[in-house]
């Protein structure tokens, strides 16, 4: 009987504490821990059969229950190998959890209780464990084509992995679970197009992953030509003419060429490489300038193509044919730079019985043709050299020279870059002037270069004064030669530099100056007196200290005469230099106190003391 009332008065008191839990917590999120009712009537049955899946950062929860309808959820509780006791994470109301958040290769141990409706919680079930990590498996080393179905799998998978079930769809249809090893071979599915792998890994204590693991190839395994054409329907070409090669292939990102019979290999490119139209996928195109000194008589255009599997198409050839007559000969370009803003530009002599003029152009890239800048057209045969002025200092041009025939066929001469000469500015001479002992003024004569951009103003430690070392100005109007370097630290050596640079970038450094501040001087002293009084206060007044280095005035009290820094006490302090005025207010009837003002800098040196005054009167 005393055992029967003892569990009848403890399961009492467990719903009591309970329900004062539920009331007290309200509908906070936290997990309420009810009574542990190991050994009390009506605690629900324990959970079975639990069982983990991992992922990365993740382990997933089953468990079983007989008759779900008498649980009201269920706690989850977490502990780890590195020292972490189990206790309640969270809780779950289904059959199934999953943990988020937590750290891969670090083994943990989970065990489940049931709470039911009557809030008691049954015993927990008993522990499993599972190690969370992150799993991959790559085709061909991450390639983005094969050519053929038989390809290399690469997987990674902690070592405490020991199976792996591979497919080639996400249900593993026909597959087997294997030893895990990191590299197998693969079958793909045949067919070109994408193809996936997928792949679930299990441990060595049967967790198996929560979710599959997965990558994709393109399977390409063959290229085509559809068409080849060239625009020029085979009429006669001559140079400088453009004619329009097209190639129409099966898929787009390969490599298109064409061949032309006595010219040579042309590449061909895509409209758009980043994203083509429907209607334009696959089309390869380009617009060939004919050149000067060819002729050609019934060329076959022929395309190749290889796609970007690796995949060589047969060859076709167009059902037209290029034809080009024979221009002159061209000349060969030279230069050489005359000065700063002139170049001189020499050419051989044409030999063409129908000789009409030469073209020179000009341009700032290397593409220079016969769209580019028109310098010079000269009909005379036996001018071959021209002086092209008006250029920008060191600044690099590229001409080429076309010559042109009386049939209007012309011929392209090489292209030849020339820069303009570019000598750097002259220094400049550097003079320093130490006007304080906190300022330093630097003059320097002026730049007469014709392309000058700035000066720019070093400021060094040591003789050494390069571009790193402490920029103080950048001046940019060439007439401006001074400079003062102020709020520098007395007895001081300090070494300054001027670089003069151009509008192209060349500087030249001038001399090193040294400057050394003197030493520091005695703030100088005020004089005194007092403005105004009364019985409980007095206010006195100043003479202005015009330091540079100014920092303060101080006002300092003493009962007795003669008032001293170190007899006085600071009643007042005005860091403002121009305010030459302060009121004590802190005396009592009948008091009288002696006054002075002493001037500190912002080193921390004391001027001499003022004259003294005395007040109240």
């Amino acid at each position: 009987m005393k055992t029967k009332l003892a569990t009848k008065l403890a399961l009492v008191v467990a719903l009591t504490l309970v329900a004062a839990v539920v009331l007290i917590g309200g509908c906070s999120h936290q997990i309420e821990k009810p009574t542990q009712t190991d050994r009390v009537e009506g605690a629900p049955e324990i959970p079975k059969n639990l069982q983990t899946k991992i992922g990365d950062g993740e382990v997933t929860l089953s468990w079983e229950i007989t008759d779900a309808s008498k649980i009201s959820r269920y706690l989850i509780y977490r502990g780890d190998t590195a020292g972490t006791q189990p206790e309640v994470i969270d809780s779950a109301v289904e059959l199934s959890y999953t943990d988020l958040n937590l750290r891969n290769s670090l083994r943990y141990i989970y065990q489940i209780s049931a709470i039911g409706s009557n809030t008691l919680e049954s015993k927990r079930s008993s522990p499993v464990s599972a190690t969370p990590n992150a799993f991959s498996v790559s085709i061909g080393d991450g390639a983005r084509f094969t050519r053929t179905v038989d390809v290399s799998l690469s997987l990674a998978a902690p070592s405490s992995t020991r199976l792996v079930l591979l497919g080639n769809d996400s249900l593993f249809e026909g597959s087997t679970w294997q030893n895990y090893s990191s590299a197998r071979s693969w079958r793909l599915t045949p067919d070109d197009g994408v193809k996936h792998v997928y792949a679930l890994f299990r441990d060595g204590e049967g967790n198996k992953t929560s979710h599959f693991s997965s990558d994709e190839i393109i399977l390409d395994s063959r290229a085509s030509i559809s068409s080849v054409t060239e625009s020029s329907g085979g009429a006669v070409l001559k140079a400088g003419d453009t004619v329009h090669f097209t190639l129409i292939a099966a898929e787009d990102e390969g490599v298109a060429t064409v061949n032309i019979t006595g010219i040579g290999t042309i590449s061909l490119y895509a409209p758009n490489p980043i994203a083509q139209p429907p209607e334009l996928s696959g089309t390869y195109e380009a617009d060939f300038v004919i050149p000067g000194a060819v002729d050609v008589v019934d060329g076959t255009v022929t395309g190749s193509f290889t796609d970007a599997a690796g995949n060589q198409a047969q060859s076709r050839a167009a059902l037209t044919y290029l034809n080009v007559a024979n221009p002159p000969l061209p000349s060969q370009l030279s230069s050489f730079a005359v000065s700063e803003t002139e170049m001189n530009i020499t050419w051989t002599k044409s030999g063409a019985t129908d000789f009409a003029s030469y073209m020179l152009f000009r341009s700032a890239s290397a593409g220079v043709d016969s769209t580019s800048t028109l310098v010079k057209t000269e009909t005379n045969s036996a001018t071959t050299s021209y002086s092209d002025t008006d250029l920008k200092v060191g600044v690099t041009y590229f001409y080429a020279l076309y010559t042109v025939d009386k049939s209007a066929l012309m011929a392209k001469s090489n292209v030849i870059a020339a820069q303009t000469i570019n000598n750097p500015p002259a220094a400049v001479t550097l003079a320093a002037f130490v006007v304080s002992e906190s300022e330093v003024e630097l003059d320097w004569s002026r730049s007469t270069a014709s392309d000058f951009a700035s000066y720019q103003l070093f400021r060094s430690d040591s003789v050494n004064v390069t571009v790193a070392s402490t920029l103080l100005q950048t001046q940019t109007n060439s007439s401006t030669t001074t400079y003062r370097d102020t709020d520098r630290k007395p007895t001081t050596d300090y070494y300054y530099a001027v670089f003069t640079a151009d509008k192209a970038g060349l500087a030249s450094k001038s001399n090193v100056v040294k400057a050394t501040t003197p030493a520091n001087q005695p703030p100088k002293s005020v004089t005194l007196f007092a403005t105004k009084q009364d019985s409980t206060s007095v206010t006195l007044g100043w003479t202005k200290n015009d330091d540079k280095d100014f920092e303060s005035y101080r006002v300092y009290r003493s009962v007795s005469s003669p008032v001293g820094i170190s007899n006085a006490n600071i009643t007042g302090a005005v860091a403002t230099q121009s305010t030459t005025e302060y009121t004590d207010r802190n005396i009592d009837k009948g008091q009288k106190f002696y006054f002075v003002v002493v001037v500190f800098d912002k080193y921390g040196t004391a001027s001499a003391l003022s004259n003294e005054v005395h007040g109240p009167n």
